[in-house]
């Protein structure tokens, strides 16, 4: 099906689900899809096997995602009747906790408490990551703060495929409060998997401390008098490189890991002074939508930026002589015009105007404050 898209729309401000494909040996057969963009469906066959596939978008309310549970399970009778099969995935962000005191922190049970909606859907799926990861905690979303933390996102599989899943994990992802599940589906024949081969990376060649190393690996093994033919030299000097590669790149790609988070950091500081800067109305609670904000963003920067003014009865368009002409006039708005001599001929106006208390009141005024004063206010405050 070459690099296909199913998906379905939700609204501008939330929803919206797709099955994206990218060089997928298989054939779509038939396919469904949600109108309010909650769910997308569709039946695949590769290896002259049928699979019905299937992405979840969870609302925020357990009536609804009851509703919505209920739908997919009449989508997967109907998709199984046409297309007969017991091979079903269902995946995405179902917005429940398979197990309140396992999938959600900080938890307010402190013992195993399965979900009833999820149970009533997935009686015949199995969760394949909680399956290979039992009593491990681990969670899929979070909220900035890192306050609240829970496994919503998850893979439900049947019986039928769980034994060829090879590997499902957690990933983290950038620019996101959700990571990614991972669930790879081979062959559960393990004696029939290739065996891996090792391909030199040519990248390392532009890195001077690497061609250093190697350089040095190889004066090493020349003048190595342990190994005393050209023969031997040469299969241990591959040998040799092959393995100071192997490890040199695994340091290399854990320096562009860290880069790559601090990167995305950058992404999510900025991000954050959009949501702000753009003084959205509305932000919905766990979602994130970056290029929306600073489209906003820009916007509102165009909408408030004077783009023409009047000075000295002509219209004026250069932008540095419109920004000297703003600036001179608020200067002068708020340019301070104190004088004393106005100020003292002011209050000494005024003076006979203003109530002034007698000796008497300020001598009780400056008094200590009493219990029995306390006492009273106390009571008569209704407190």
């Amino acid at each position: 099906m070459g690099d296909k898209i199913l998906f379905s729309h939700g609204t501008n401000r939330s929803a919206g689900v797709a099955i994206c494909s990218n060089r997928c040996p298989g054939k779509i057969l038939g396919e469904k899809a949600d109108k309010e963009g909650y769910w997308v469906a569709c039946v695949l066959e590769i290896d002259a096997n049928l699979v019905i596939l299937i992405n979840i978008y969870g609302y925020n309310n357990d009536n609804k995602n009851r509703n919505l549970l209920h739908q997919i399970s009449e989508v997967i009778i109907e998709l199984k009747a046409k297309f007969p099969t017991d091979h079903i995935i269902v995946g995405g962000d179902f917005n429940l906790t398979p197990d309140e005191w396992m999938d959600r922190w900080p938890s307010k049970l402190l013992s195993e408490h399965r979900n009833p909606i999820l149970e009533a859907f997935a009686n015949q799926l199995i969760d394949i990551w909680r399956s290979l990861h039992s009593g491990v905690k681990q969670f899929t979303w979070h909220k900035p703060n890192g306050q609240n933390k829970s496994r919503i996102d998850y893979w439900l599989i049947s019986n039928s495929i769980s034994d060829h899943v090879t590997e499902t994990e957690i990933a983290n992802c950038p620019l996101s409060d959700h990571c990614i599940i991972n669930l790879k589906i081979g062959n559960s024949n393990k004696n029939n998997k290739p065996k891996d081969y090792w391909k030199f990376n040519s990248q390392l060649l532009k890195n001077s401390e690497f061609c250093h190393s190697i350089k040095k690996n190889i004066f090493d093994i020349k003048n190595d008098n342990t190994l005393d033919t050209s023969i031997l030299k040469w299969e241990f000097l591959k040998f040799s490189i092959r393995k100071h590669s192997i490890t040199f790149a695994k340091k290399d790609k854990e320096k562009i890991s860290n880069l790559q988070s601090k990167l995305d950091r950058m992404y999510i500081d900025k991000a954050k002074g959009a949501y702000i800067r753009s003084r959205a109305r509305w932000i919905e609670e766990g979602e994130k939508n970056t290029a929306y904000f600073c489209k906003l963003e820009k916007r509102r920067q165009e909408y408030n930026s004077i783009c023409s003014l009047t000075v000295d009865g002509e219209e004026c368009t250069e932008p540095k002589r419109i920004e000297k002409e703003v600036f001179n006039f608020y200067r002068n708005l708020y340019k301070s015009s104190y004088s004393e001599q106005n100020a003292s001929s002011f209050f000494d106006k005024i003076n006979n105007l203003i109530p002034v208390i007698d000796e008497n009141f300020k001598e009780v005024c400056d008094e200590e404050l009493r219990i029995v004063e306390f006492d009273y206010a106390i009571k008569k405050n209704g407190i």
